[in-house]
């Protein structure tokens, strides 16, 4: 059985990677790529920097995957969050694999 420190320890972790990584997503991404108000300029940054698109695709799978993890860590303390039931949905909504049952 593994301490519930080590569990904090890992949840802590996790946390500290999905909010590092969500930064780089919400505030330097979009203000790399969107010109506002010029649809043009975008599409021309998108095209220069599609590298950057696709971190950012990969970057809003990882945060939703690390935020369940995150959760499911928090669940075994005793913290309220949905009926494991409902996990599947957020993991879908996350654009996570659920492993099949």
């Amino acid at each position: 059985m593994i301490s519930l420190s080590k569990k904090a320890r890992v949840a802590g972790f996790l946390y500290i990677v999905g909010s590092l990584v969500a930064v780089a997503r919400l505030i330097y991404i979009p203000n790399t790529l969107i010109v506002p108000k010029s649809a043009t300029a975008t599409v021309n940054n998108i095209a220069r920097h599609e590298l950057l698109l696709r971190f950012e695709i990969f970057s809003q799978r990882l945060t939703g995957a690390l935020w369940i993890f995150v959760m499911q860590r928090r669940s075994e303390r005793g913290v309220y969050l949905p009926h494991p039931r409902h996990w599947r949905g957020l993991a879908k909504l996350a654009g996570v694999r659920w492993p099949v049952e």
